[in-house]
C-alpha cells in the first residue's frame, strides 16, 4: 500500500496542486513512487519521503518471523515489532485517502471510469508480475518435486489475481500475502465517489476535523467489538479499518483546505507528531491496549508534514528519502516473495541484512522495468 496522489502544495488554505501534475488529472494512485504520485514542483513532495517510515514497519514486520529465526537471541524483539507493526498498513490507507481526495479537489471530477483505471494502473501490473513468478515456481515445484510452499489453492490464486482476496470472510493469506490491502485499497477506489459526495460537503476545519474523528471512532468501534486482533484486522474484515482509514484521510485533507491556524501549528511541530506516533505504538502495546489507537496522532503528524516547514524538508525532501519513498511501492510487493526463497539460505545478522538488501536491490529493478513503464503505457492506453 502506499500513499497515493499527495500532488498538493504546502498552502496554507489553498489546493497547492499544479494543473498539470498527475493529481490535478485524477491519476493517484498507492502503499502506497514517485509514478503513483504524479507530482509538480509545487507537490508535496515531502509526504514522498515520509512514506518511508511506514514502509520500514511493513517490512520490518513481514522480516520479524524469518529474522527470529536467522537470529534465535533477536527472537523477543522480532516478535515484539511483529505485535505491533501493522498500524503502518493504517497509515498508507490514511495518506492515499487524503492525497486522492486532494488530488479530486483539484480536478473538480473527472469520470469514475477513468479514475479506476488510473488507480489499476498503479496497482496492478507489478502485483500480476510477481504473482505470475509465484505460480510459475509452484508449477514447477510440483513437476520436480523442489517443495515449493505456496500456502494457497488455485482458487485463492485466481481470487489474488483480480485484487478480490483482500475484501474479508478469509482464514489466512496464502501466495502474496501482504497484496490483501491492494485489494481492500481497490475496494475504497469502488466506494471513493460516496466518500467524496460525503467528505466534499465538509466545509470549515472544525468540522473536517470532527468527521475525520468520527470516521476513526468508526474504525475503533468496529473492532472494539470484532476484536483487535490479526484475524479480524486482516482476514475476516479487514474493509471497516481500510475505508475507515481511507474516509478519515479524505476528511482530513479537507482541515488541509480549510487552512488556518492548526495546520500552521501542526507543521510546527511536524517532526515531534511523527516521533510521538512511533513512539506511541509500542506504547500502547505495553499496557495491552491496540497499537491501532495511535491513528489519533497519525492524522496531525500528516497534515504538518504536508506544511513542509524548513524542518520537515530537511529530513524527508533529501534525495534518499525521495528515492526510497518512491521505491516503496516495490518494497511492498516483493518483500515477501524475495523472504521466502532467501530465508531458507542465509542466517545470522549478515543473513538479516543480505535478505533486506536483495529486497530493496529487486524493489529497485521492478520499478524501473515494471511498475514505472507499465504504469506510463496502460495511462496512455487510456488517453488515446
Amino acid at each position: 500500500m502506499t500513499a497515493d496522489g499527495v500532488g498538493a502544495g504546502a498552502g496554507r488554505g489553498r489546493t497547492g496542486l499544479a494543473a498539470g501534475s498527475g493529481a490535478a488529472r485524477g491519476g493517484v494512485g498507492p502503499v502506497t513512487g514517485g509514478d503513483a504520485v504524479r507530482l509538480s514542483g509545487r507537490g508535496i513532495r515531502s509526504l514522498i519521503g515520509f512514506r518511508v517510515l511506514p514502509a520500514a514497519g511493513v517490512l520490518a514486520g513481514h522480516l520479524a518471523p524469518f529474522a527470529a529465526v536467522m537470529v534465535p537471541a533477536t527472537a523477543g524483539a522480532w516478535q515484539a515489532v511483529d505485535r505491533v507493526n501493522y498500524l503502518a498498513v493504517d497509515v498508507f490507507f490514511l495518506l492515499s485517502g487524503f492525497g486522492i481526495a486532494l488530488g479530486r479537489a483539484a480536478s473538480g471530477g473527472g469520470g469514475h471510469g477513468r479514475f479506476l483505471w488510473m488507480r489499476l494502473a498503479r496497482l496492478w501490473p507489478l502485483h500480476a508480475v510477481v504473482l505470475a513468478g509465484l505460480a510459475v515456481g509452484a508449477v514447477l515445484s510440483d513437476v520436480l518435486g523442489l517443495g515449493f510452499e505456496r500456502g494457497g489453492t488455485w482458487g485463492s490464486f485466481a481470487a489474488q489475481a483480480l485484487l478480490l482476496h483482500g475484501w474479508g470472510f478469509a482464514d489466512s493469506l496464502s501466495w502474496n500475502g501482504p497484496t490483501w490491502s491492494l485489494s481492500a485499497e481497490l475496494a475504497c477506489y469502488l466506494v471513493f465517489p460516496v466518500i467524496w459526495a460525503l467528505a466534499g460537503r465538509v466545509s470549515g476545519a472544525r468540522a473536517a476535523w470532527c468527521w475525520h474523528f468520527v470516521a476513526l471512532g468508526v474504525v475503533f468501534g468496529a473492532y472494539r467489538v470484532l476484536g483487535a486482533d490479526d484475524a479480524h484486522l486482516t482476514y475476516l474484515a479487514p474493509l471497516w479499518r481500510a475505508v475507515g482509514d481511507f474516509t478519515a484521510g479524505a476528511l482530513l485533507s479537507r482541515a488541509h483546505l480549510a487552512g488556518g491556524r492548526v495546520p500552521e501549528v501542526l507543521g510546527r511541530w511536524a517532526l515531534p507528531l511523527v516521533a510521538g506516533v512511533v513512539a506511541l505504538v509500542p506504547a500502547l502495546a505495553l499496557v495491552g491496549a491496540p497499537p491501532l489507537w495511535a491513528l489519533v496522532l497519525v492524522g496531525p503528524a500528516v497534515l504538518g508534514v504536508a506544511q513542509e516547514r524548513a524542518a520537515v524538508r530537511r529530513v524527508f525532501r533529501g534525495p534518499v528519502a525521495l528515492r526510497l519513498g518512491r521505491y516503496s511501492f516495490a518494497v511492498f510487493v516483493v518483500q515477501v516473495p524475495c523472504l521466502l526463497a532467501l530465508s531458507p539460505f542465509v542466517g545470522g545478522v549478515l543473513g538479516v541484512v543480505l535478505v533486506v538488501a536483495v529486497v530493496l536491490v529487486v524493489a529497485v529493478v521492478c520499478h524501473h522495468a515494471v511498475e514505472a513503464p507499465c504504469q506510463r503505457a496502460l495511462r496512455a492506453w487510456w488517453g488515446r
